[in-house]
């Protein structure tokens, strides 16, 4: 015969309070990231969690490199200086950093980027002079300890007086989009259409 062991009295105990090992974690996100995470949390996963990474490719640095051409264009916008298209090929070579490329490769980059970049001014040009920021630094806190962090490419005014948000990727010729940013946020936020 077992016998039951005798319970002690729930009230006579002398229990220690919880309290977390830690207070509410900060945690940052990029923008990229979250873009990641929403595309494909496995990826997400595994680059940002796991330290993996795609392979190098002999591009890398493209698109980054177009990048800065566009916020230098931008930032000069804002000062009241509008490049035109007899500064490109110099905005071009002051910026393009393609270290794994080869020189054949390097310069179809190159020639690539200055189409960009004129392209870019002959469509947006009469719009340069209504840039207000560029690069412009943002940080939105979506609950207590979890920032998402970034930076928006180009603020600039419309017509209305209201004010656009102009994101640019190198896949594509730079276009006004919805940012991802708002796309990001009213996804966790449960807002998005």
């Amino acid at each position: 015969m077992t016998r039951e062991a005798a319970r002690p009295d729930e009230s006579t105990l002398n229990r220690l309070p919880s309290t977390p090992l830690a207070d509410t974690p900060d945690i940052v996100f990029s923008f990229s990231e979250l873009k990641y995470l929403f595309e494909c949390p496995y990826q997400f996963k595994l680059r940002f969690l796991y330290g993996f990474d795609s392979p190098l490719q002999k591009e890398l640095g493209y698109g980054k490199s177009l990048h800065d051409v566009m916020a230098e264009v931008h930032k000069s916008a804002v000062k009241g200086d509008i490049v035109d298209t007899t500064e490109v090929e110099a905005l071009v070579d002051r910026h393009l950093h393609a270290p794994f490329a080869p020189e054949p490769l390097k310069e179809q980059l190159r020639n690539a980027a200055i189409r960009s970049v004129h392209r870019y001014l002959r469509e947006n040009g009469s719009r340069l002079a209504l840039t207000e920021h560029s690069e412009q630094p943002v940080d939105v806190h979506l609950t207590p300890g979890v920032t998402v962090s970034g930076r928006i490419d180009l603020i600039r005014r419309i017509d209305t007086g209201e004010q656009s948000i102009v994101d640019f990727k190198s896949k594509d010729a730079p276009r006004l989009t919805l940012s991802p940013a708002i796309n990001c946020i009213s996804t966790l936020r449960g807002t998005r259409n």
